[in-house]
């Protein structure tokens, strides 16, 4: 299983283009490999309409380390019902 921190922003058919400047996307995917596991995140976070500025943050982690942390509670759920899970944090323009 694998764990990013991607940075992006909205594209113009995104339902936050007028609201938001960007956000960072806490992704957990499901897959043995790396690359695999990176080029599905990417895909997820691009296919709702979000510009993908950086991976900021990319590991594998244990399952029973993310099962514990109440921070990731909400994604990790979804990863295990579905294979994979986002959470975004947005930010505004008027946001230091």
């Amino acid at each position: 299983m694998f764990y990013f921190q991607i940075h992006c922003k909205p594209q113009k058919d995104n339902v936050y283009y007028s609201d938001v400047e960007g956000a960072y996307v806490t992704v957990l995917i499901d897959f043995k490999d790396e690359d695999g596991a990176n080029q599905l995140a990417t895909y997820y976070v691009s296919k709702e309409n979000w510009e993908i500025i950086a991976i900021t943050d990319s590991f594998e982690v244990e399952e029973n380390a993310l099962n514990a942390s109440k921070e990731h509670k909400e994604v990790y759920e979804h990863m295990k019902l579905n294979g994979m899970g986002l959470k975004y944090h947005l930010y505004y323009a008027d946001e230091p």
